[in-house]
Parts: structure tokens; C-alpha cells; sequence
């Protein structure tokens, strides 16, 4: 039986990539002011970092509608026998209950299976894309999903906002202000605990680099690892200081790539953000004869 992997736009992964893995992104909208646009379609990532820098109306996120996702899966469907529709942690957006109505429009429930990643960005993207892999393998949709699942429970999450500046400027400092302790030469470090983003520690920010590194090494299993890294920068080079240090830390990587956050997580951590993502190589699941 063939499978049709979908996802959202929260993944961030860029156009080209999802044409590759043979995988739909159901864009999420991004509210600002009084305009809305339709993620990576619309508004592309130079002009929301622009927008993040400047002052004036946040930018506001919301899931794709029903409809969206209905007419998705009818039309993947009509090539397929079955769909795996990887999505934004429910506990972050209602993009899933959306999903799970898409395909209940569609009178499609027994032929869609959704899935909570329980992330976004770089982490979800790799689920994603180790679905597609198993889908262009000729896996059934339990083997696809098994795929994904595998890479969710084993990934370890790191995230950095751009700054304190950027927190309390959008209002988020409140709850983690135990961590920072008002010391305004540390900058706190994020995590992603069942489908939330919640405060792991508080690090100076000369020395943010290194302790991104030594958190992700010291919550990741001693194996072969690959990397993802996600940053708020139209300039990927942002990234190099922490390629470099991966480089020489006691994590064995094996792969790693680099691509832009999206607005689900830049607009919460701010420009200059960074999102790096582990997991074993042992979680992939191999193609047949592999």
C-alpha cells in the first residue's frame, strides 16, 4: 500500500526540500496587524525577521482551517491509500483537533492517521522527514508512523531565544523568571518537554555556545547522533560557532543539517534564535535490504 506523508508549515522546512521528500506542508497563518499570510507562502522568512525586528504588532500564529487540511488529504488520497499527517505539538496549537476535522470532512478517518509530534521547527521536520523516507521505501502507514515516533521519543531538544531584551519585550519572561534571577548577564536555555517548551537552565551569554552543546550531550544517549539546527537568521553562518563546538564535543555526529525557524518558534524566542535537535542514528528505521 502506498502512504502520502503531510505535515504543517511549523516544520520549516523550505519548499524545495518538502518537493523532495514528496511531502505537503498545510501552511499555518501568521496574523500582523491587520493582515494575515500564509506561512512560507506569503510571508517568507527575510521578511519575518525583518518584521521581528522593527517595532510594532507581534506577529500571531494560528493553525491552518479544517477545510485546509480536507482538501489536502482528498487530494492526496486520490493518489494514495493512505496519509501519516505529522503535526505541531497539540499542546502548542490546535493545529491537530484541525487535522483530525480535515480528514473527518473528508470522509477520510480510517485512511488519515495523525500524529502529534510534540515539537516544531527542526525537530518536527525530522520526524517528517524520516516518514518520508519510510513512505518512499514502500512502508505501510504503521511502519511510517513507527518512523516518526521513533525519532519524536528519542530526539533531545535545546532551544536559545535571541535574548532577555526580545523575552520581556514580548512578555514572555514572567515564567521563567526563577531562572534567570534577574541576573541580567544570563540568558536562559529552553527545552521541550512533552509538547512544551519549558526553562532547563540559565547560562551566561559569552559562554551560550558551549553550554547549548554540553546541555544536548549530557541529555543525549552516547552513540552515533544525528543534528539539527534551526535559526531565526536569514544567515546561516549564525550557526557556525555552534557546528564548530559540536565539532569538538563528546557527541559522536554522524549527519547534521541547518535551516531557518519559521514563525511558530521565532516569534516566541525572538531573532538570533537558535534550535538544535539529537537523536541516535539507531532510531532511524532502515530501508528494506538496508
Amino acid at each position: 500500500m502506498s502512504t502520502r506523508v503531510v505535515t504543517d508549515s511549523s516544520c520549516d522546512l523550505p519548499p524545495s526540500r518538502l518537493l523532495a521528500a514528496d511531502v505537503v506542508a498545510v501552511p499555518l497563518r501568521v496574523r500582523i496587524g491587520d493582515a494575515t499570510y500564509r506561512d512560507g507562502r506569503e510571508l517568507l522568512p527575510a521578511e519575518l525577521y525583518r518584521r521581528l525586528r522593527r517595532d510594532g504588532p507581534r506577529p500571531r500564529t494560528r493553525p491552518p482551517d479544517a477545510d485546509d487540511f480536507a482538501d489536502v488529504y482528498a487530494a492526496a488520497l486520490a493518489e494514495a491509500d493512505e496519509v501519516v499527517s505529522i503535526h505541531l505539538s497539540a499542546k502548542l496549537s490546535e493545529t491537530m483537533t484541525h487535522a483530525l476535522e480535515g480528514a473527518k470532512r473528508a470522509g477520510a478517518r480510517d485512511r488519515v492517521r495523525v500524529i502529534d509530534g510534540r515539537s516544531a521547527g527542526p525537530a518536527l521536520a525530522e520526524q517528517v522527514l524520516s516518514a518520508a523516507r519510510a513512505a518512499a521505501a514502500g512502508r505501510g502507514s504503521q511502519e511510517v508512523v513507527a518512523a516518526a515516533e521513533r525519532i519524536r521519543d528519542a530526539s533531545r531538544v535545546v532551544l536559545a531565544p535571541g535574548g532577555l531584551a526580545w523575552l520581556r519585550g514580548g512578555g514572555r519572561i514572567g515564567w521563567m523568571r526563577g531562572l534567570v534571577s534577574g541576573a541580567l548577564s544570563l540568558e536562559p536555555l529552553l527545552t521541550m518537554r512533552d509538547g512544551e517548551i519549558v526553562p532547563l537552565t540559565s547560562v551566561r551569554a559569552a559562554n551560550k555556545v558551549a553550554a547549548i552543546v554540553r546541555e544536548l550531550a549530557a541529555r543525549t544517549e552516547p552513540a552515533p547522533v544525528r543534528v539539527a539546527i534551526g535559526v531565526a537568521s536569514d544567515d546561516l553562518t549564525v550557526a557556525d560557532a555552534l557546528v564548530e563546538a559540536l565539532g569538538t564535543s563528546q557527541l559522536d555526529v554522524r549527519e547534521g543539517r541547518i535551516q531557518r525557524l519559521g514563525p511558530t518558534l521565532a516569534t516566541h524566542l525572538g531573532p538570533g534564535a537558535m534550535v538544535i535537535v539529537a537523536y541516535p542514528e539507531s532510531a532511524l528505521i532502515a530501508a528494506p535490504g538496508a
